[in-house]
């Protein structure tokens, strides 16, 4: 049976783990799989257009905002912004008013602030990196279902593994989510040059 869907990956889990009592408890281990994913997963199939303008010196991330990848002030010319941490833009620039064209940004608390304070309502626009809905019977699939069942497989495998006690095929489970986790990294990696340039291997 091909896993391309929410209730596939269930059905998959419990034929790998010969058990069909425990349907309920699989949609939490495809929970936390799914926690532990995201949490390190940055991916062109994650990746989101953001378009919004600055009120009252800062902007309200979107609710499944996760990571930026770039973002700029969209005038003419552009003026790319430097990411820095919250606490070195609210040292850099205590001055929480109107003091000029916006340089630097921050993610604070589910906002962008800027350095220096903006001086107007600037346009941002960028791309960040989205948390995908959570797969659920009312969103069976997603860009991961669709081309890397395995990784949704075996990262839910290892979470049943702490759910139902120690199972011997924990390492095996563990070191193949690895092994997904890698292919699909390298595989955007490659996605992002055009064809006949060469990746430098980097240490791990």
């Amino acid at each position: 049976m091909a896993i391309n869907s929410f209730s596939t990956l269930k059905t998959a889990v419990l034929d790998w783990l010969d058990r069909d009592d425990i349907g309920d408890a699989v949609d939490n281990m495809v929970s936390l799989m799914e926690a532990r994913l995201y949490s390190r997963l940055r991916v062109r199939g994650m990746e989101t257009a953001l378009s919004e303008t600055i009120a009252s010196g800062t902007i309200t991330l979107p609710s499944d905002f996760l990571e930026f990848k770039h973002a700029y002030l969209d005038t003419t010319p552009t003026v790319a912004l430097e990411f820095k941490p919250a606490d070195w833009v609210q040292k850099r620039y205590p001055t929480r008013t109107s003091s000029g064209r916006p340089q630097f940004a921050a993610v604070d608390a589910g906002t962008l602030i800027f350095g220096p304070y903006p001086d107007s309502g600037y346009a941002v626009a960028g791309t960040y990196y989205a948390r995908p809905a959570a797969l659920s019977v009312s969103n069976e699939t997603n860009f991961l279902t669709t081309s890397w069942p395995d990784l949704l497989l075996y990262g839910t495998l290892v979470h049943s593994a702490m759910y139902l006690g120690q199972d011997s095929r924990l390492s095996a489970w563990e070191v193949a989510y690895d092994d997904a986790f890698k292919r699909i990294t390298s595989a955007d990696k490659r996605e992002g040059f055009p064809a006949g340039v060469a990746l430098r291997a980097t240490a791990a």
